[in-house]
């Protein structure tokens, strides 16, 4: 997901990266974390944007 720290909280320092007491960006991906949020994720930045790879856990 390019830019996902617009969308979802985390620890990024790229600009317009949403805080954890911000939470996600409104219902939708206030859904889509809670949906993922067990799925294994890999975090990368160049700092300025965030790209995250999710793994869906195999059912």
């Amino acid at each position: 997901m390019d830019n996902a720290n617009w969308f979802l909280p985390s620890r990024s320092r790229s600009p317009n990266s949403r805080r954890a007491a911000e939470g996600a960006a409104g219902q939708v991906w206030t859904a889509v974390l809670k949906a993922i949020q067990d799925w294994r994720s890999i975090w990368t930045s160049n700092g300025v944007w965030d790209t995250t790879i999710f793994f869906t856990p195999v059912r």
